[in-house]
């Protein structure tokens, strides 16, 4: 055999093995079944994407069989997503178990999930690498709540994908800010149905949260007591579309005590920090705000 060919069979022989040792199984368990199964194996695993999703009607997941992936996950390098899961109380003994430091996170319908203190790990979860988003988990505590206070996702510094908090309705203000350390959301920035969200600030309205980009759409919307929009003030990009709507009664212009309102949105377009062709709707359904020509 020449010894060109011979080096090109080496060649292709070592890139099957890396191509073998670098791929990463994506897994979706929809059954008590199927994860009873899939944690049965006792050989750890680093994965892609991984979705455990209880659908409605099925066997609940007891919490005690969800913390086995544990001992079948070593690492998550995509997204995991825990959907619908009916007795989940707490991320701890999952994320901080597992080594999520790349992932991307999505919690879904679960009405029992309170305790968010597995991010409470600077060194781990300062930035998100993809999605952070909480969707029709009502009971989630934030880092603005008495009982974490400055803990729960309250480290984190910036999000690679989307931030998302979706009917949130446990209380969401106290002394401290909501997200006091955020800077950067590289997707959309959405916060839709959080019936107790007063504001993005502390209680007294002197120290904002420090966010400074968005490179998709800022939604602020069905946020029924949300009153100004502080927090959004040092905003130096904002990528895509504005929509805040069906709020409480956020002011039309700056107050006596420095409470923000929609005329920090028309402050974007004449400074060039909002899309000359973003679509922006202000005020409510019924009655939009007109500050844009």
């Amino acid at each position: 055999m020449k010894k060109l060919e011979y080096c090109k069979i080496l060649f292709f022989v070592f890139l099957s093995i890396s191509q073998l040792s670098f791929s990463q199984n994506n897994y979706t368990i929809n059954s008590l079944e199927a994860l009873q199964s899939f944690t049965s194996i006792s050989t750890k695993e680093i994965v892609g994407d991984l979705a455990i999703v209880e659908p409605i009607g099925s066997t609940a997941f007891p919490e005690a069989e969800i913390m086995k992936v544990v001992d079948r996950v070593e690492k998550i390098t995509g997204t995991l997503t825990l959907d619908g899961l009916s007795l989940l109380t707490t991320t701890v003994g999952i994320i901080d178990r597992i080594d999520c430091s790349e992932a991307g996170f999505v919690f879904r319908n679960c009405p029992l999930l309170e305790n968010m203190n597995a991010f409470d790990d600077v060194a781990k979860f300062s930035v998100i690498n993809g999605d952070f988003i909480i969707d029709n988990c009502p009971k989630v505590g934030t880092g603005a709540q008495t009982a974490y206070l400055d803990r729960s996702f309250s480290k984190i510094t910036e999000v690679r994908g989307h931030f998302k908090m979706i009917k949130i309705i446990s209380a969401m203000n106290k002394p401290e800010k909501l997200l006091p350390r955020l800077k950067k959301v590289e997707g959309d920035f959405v916060v839709d149905g959080c019936t107790r969200l007063y504001y993005f600030t502390n209680s007294t309205n002197t120290a904002n949260m420090p966010l400074e980009y968005i490179g998709g759409n800022l939604i602020l919307q069905n946020n029924s007591v949300l009153q100004r929009l502080n927090g959004f003030e040092n905003l130096k990009h904002l990528g895509g579309n504005v929509t805040i709507l069906d709020n409480a009664t956020i002011p039309v212009g700056q107050t006596d005590d420095e409470v923000i309102g929609y005329c920090k949105i028309k402050y974007y377009e004449l400074a060039g920090i909002l899309n000359k062709d973003a679509q922006v709707k202000l005020g409510t359904t019924s009655t939009l705000v007109n500050l844009l020509p």
